[in-house]
């Protein structure tokens, strides 16, 4: 039996290349861009490394264990071998992908020429100061009569 020819490192999806720890998806969904597109709603960030890295939000709301899975898989193809594409246009990101529920069927082809569109917009949103302060709500208003 002969072996397989190993994948050339630039298309191979490692550890690295993977968004993984719970903080950071938190830090994903706080501070990144968001756009959507017919097959999947993306948010990015930049992140301080030379490569972009993907993270995956697939609810339960998609389907069984055996969909999701799929639907996993079919993303992080597509971003195998569009992830070049993506750091042309967008550098070192982090990219979190969902899935749209509506959408029942995610073609190979579509998501590679969708993937790298979307997060092109949301890397241009996340830069047009969507950064937050502290609290969210408006200072309280005084009211008359009460000394302090």
């Amino acid at each position: 039996m002969t072996a397989l020819p190993k994948a050339p490192l630039g298309f191979r999806f490692v550890r690295e290349h993977h968004v993984r720890k719970a903080w950071e998806f938190r830090r994903v969904y706080r501070q990144g861009g968001r756009a959507g597109g017919h097959f999947v709603s993306v948010v990015v960030v930049p992140n301080r490394l030379p490569h972009a890295r993907l993270g995956l939000s697939v609810s339960k709301k998609v389907g069984g264990a055996v969909r999701r899975n799929k639907i996993k898989r079919m993303i992080r193809e597509a971003f195998r071998l569009t992830r070049w594409e993506i750091e042309a246009r967008a550098g070192g990101v982090d990219v979190v992908v969902i899935p749209n529920l509506a959408e029942g069927h995610y073609p190979l082809a579509d998501l590679m020429s969708e993937l790298p569109q979307v997060t092109e917009r949301a890397f241009e949103r996340a830069g047009k100061g969507r950064r937050r302060s502290g609290s969210r709500r408006p200072p309280a208003k005084r009211r008359k009569g009460r000394q302090q």
